[in-house]
Protein backbone atom coordinates (compact mmCIF):
# COMPACT_ATOMS: atom_id res chain seq x y z
CA UNK A 1 0.00 0.00 0.00
CA UNK A 2 2.61 2.29 0.60
CA UNK A 3 4.59 1.45 -2.57
CA UNK A 4 0.93 2.32 -4.21
CA UNK A 5 0.81 5.73 -2.20
CA UNK A 6 4.52 6.50 -4.51
CA UNK A 7 8.16 6.11 -3.53
CA UNK A 8 8.36 9.65 -2.69
CA UNK A 9 5.18 9.75 -0.35
CA UNK A 10 5.44 10.99 3.66
CA UNK A 11 4.42 7.36 4.24
CA UNK A 12 6.82 5.60 2.40
CA UNK A 13 9.52 7.63 3.10
CA UNK A 14 9.30 7.44 6.82
CA UNK A 15 9.00 3.75 6.62
CA UNK A 16 12.36 3.74 4.65
CA UNK A 17 14.13 6.03 6.93
CA UNK A 18 13.29 3.58 9.43
CA UNK A 19 14.68 0.40 8.16
CA UNK A 20 17.64 2.32 6.48
CA UNK A 21 18.47 3.69 10.45
CA UNK A 22 17.90 -0.26 12.20
CA UNK A 23 20.09 -2.22 9.38
CA UNK A 24 22.79 0.68 8.60
CA UNK A 25 22.99 2.80 11.45
CA UNK A 26 22.34 0.75 14.38
CA UNK A 27 22.35 0.99 17.72
CA UNK A 28 24.26 -1.94 18.37
CA UNK A 29 24.49 -4.95 16.23
CA UNK A 30 22.60 -4.41 12.83
CA UNK A 31 19.23 -6.89 12.81
CA UNK A 32 19.71 -9.58 10.37
CA UNK A 33 17.23 -10.97 7.61
CA UNK A 34 15.64 -13.28 10.06
CA UNK A 35 14.41 -10.80 12.18
CA UNK A 36 12.12 -9.59 9.72
CA UNK A 37 10.34 -13.05 10.38
CA UNK A 38 10.76 -13.32 13.88
CA UNK A 39 8.27 -13.69 16.74
CA UNK A 40 9.00 -10.54 18.30
CA UNK A 41 6.46 -7.67 17.80
CA UNK A 42 7.56 -3.99 17.53
CA UNK A 43 7.04 -1.14 14.89
CA UNK A 44 10.50 -1.58 13.92
CA UNK A 45 10.57 -5.57 13.23
CA UNK A 46 7.21 -4.77 11.22
CA UNK A 47 9.08 -2.63 9.02
CA UNK A 48 12.24 -4.57 8.81
CA UNK A 49 9.45 -7.44 7.61
CA UNK A 50 7.80 -5.20 4.92
CA UNK A 51 11.38 -4.24 3.86
CA UNK A 52 12.31 -7.92 3.44
CA UNK A 53 9.05 -8.49 1.38
CA UNK A 54 9.67 -5.68 -0.86
CA UNK A 55 13.08 -6.44 -1.35
CA UNK A 56 11.91 -10.37 -2.25
CA UNK A 57 8.94 -8.55 -4.69
CA UNK A 58 10.76 -5.55 -6.23
CA UNK A 59 14.23 -6.31 -5.37
CA UNK A 60 16.95 -7.41 -7.85
CA UNK A 61 15.74 -10.89 -7.81
CA UNK A 62 12.00 -9.93 -8.21
CA UNK A 63 11.60 -11.36 -12.01
CA UNK A 64 12.02 -15.08 -9.61
CA UNK A 65 9.93 -13.85 -6.95
CA UNK A 66 7.46 -16.77 -8.15
CA UNK A 67 10.60 -18.94 -7.64
CA UNK A 68 10.29 -17.86 -4.06
CA UNK A 69 6.76 -18.58 -3.87
CA UNK A 70 7.33 -22.21 -4.73
CA UNK A 71 9.95 -22.42 -2.70
CA UNK A 72 7.74 -22.68 0.47
CA UNK A 73 4.98 -24.42 -1.13
CA UNK A 74 4.90 -27.91 0.72
CA UNK A 75 5.71 -30.88 -1.72
CA UNK A 76 6.24 -34.74 -0.63
CA UNK A 77 9.51 -34.07 -0.15
CA UNK A 78 9.33 -31.14 2.20
CA UNK A 79 6.57 -30.81 4.15
CA UNK A 80 7.36 -28.06 6.22
CA UNK A 81 9.38 -25.79 4.05
CA UNK A 82 11.30 -22.65 5.47
CA UNK A 83 11.78 -19.33 4.65
CA UNK A 84 15.69 -20.82 3.61
CA UNK A 85 13.61 -23.15 0.95
CA UNK A 86 12.54 -19.40 -0.77
CA UNK A 87 15.65 -18.66 -0.45
CA UNK A 88 17.40 -21.55 -2.31
CA UNK A 89 15.34 -21.34 -4.76
CA UNK A 90 16.34 -17.81 -5.92
CA UNK A 91 19.72 -19.41 -5.62
CA UNK A 92 20.84 -18.36 -2.08
CA UNK A 93 22.37 -21.73 -0.38
CA UNK A 94 23.17 -19.38 2.87
CA UNK A 95 20.95 -17.30 4.80
CA UNK A 96 23.67 -14.75 4.52
CA UNK A 97 23.97 -14.43 1.19
CA UNK A 98 20.37 -13.28 1.00
CA UNK A 99 20.98 -11.40 4.44
CA UNK A 100 24.39 -9.55 2.33
CA UNK A 101 21.73 -8.84 -1.02
CA UNK A 102 19.00 -7.38 1.11
CA UNK A 103 21.36 -5.14 2.65
CA UNK A 104 22.89 -4.26 -0.54
CA UNK A 105 19.67 -3.17 -1.74
CA UNK A 106 18.76 -1.15 1.49
CA UNK A 107 22.01 0.56 0.75
CA UNK A 108 22.30 0.91 -3.25
CA UNK A 109 18.55 0.23 -4.63
CA UNK A 110 20.32 -2.62 -6.40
Amino acid sequence: QMRAEGLTSQRYTKYRGVVRTAVLNPKGAPPAISEAWSDAKSATNEALANSVAEFLAFGPKAADFGKFLDGLRPSEGNGNPTVQNGFEALGWKEQAQADAAWKRWLQTGK
